[in-house]
């Protein structure tokens, strides 16, 4: 199985650097990157949960959580704790967040869902 550095690469080029993501993707990433959880769960609803994070999976930008396993588990984990943003994934949504993007997209689909 390919690692993380891998699925991006292989997302992100070919002739160019090209890095595309809805805009679940993206409000998906601010939400994994220390968003709400619950806030991103009612604007997008949960059945768009499992297509969103493989999308994101496949660009290599987030990763199942190996501490999913541990002991120390909470119990009333959201789905969103078994899943953490690989080191480019933090950086894309820095990227997000620094040119508005991430805010955009989350006040966005608040607004659709309203």
């Amino acid at each position: 199985m390919s690692d993380w550095r891998d699925q991006f690469t292989q997302y992100t080029t070919g002739f160019a650097f090209n890095l595309s993501l809805s805009r679940d993707q993206a409000s998906l990433l601010e939400a994994i990157g220390g968003g709400e959880w619950e806030g991103w769960a009612s604007h997008t609803g949960r059945g768009s949960f499992i297509p969103t994070i493989k999308a994101l999976q496949r660009r290599g930008l987030a990763e199942h959580n190996p501490a999913v396993h541990a002991e120390n588990r909470p119990a009333n984990s959201t789905p969103k704790w078994f899943y953490r943003l690989t080191p480019a994934g933090q950086h894309v949504l820095e990227l997000l967040r620094l040119t508005g993007v991430a805010q955009r997209v989350t006040a966005v689909a608040t607004e659709v869902a309203a």
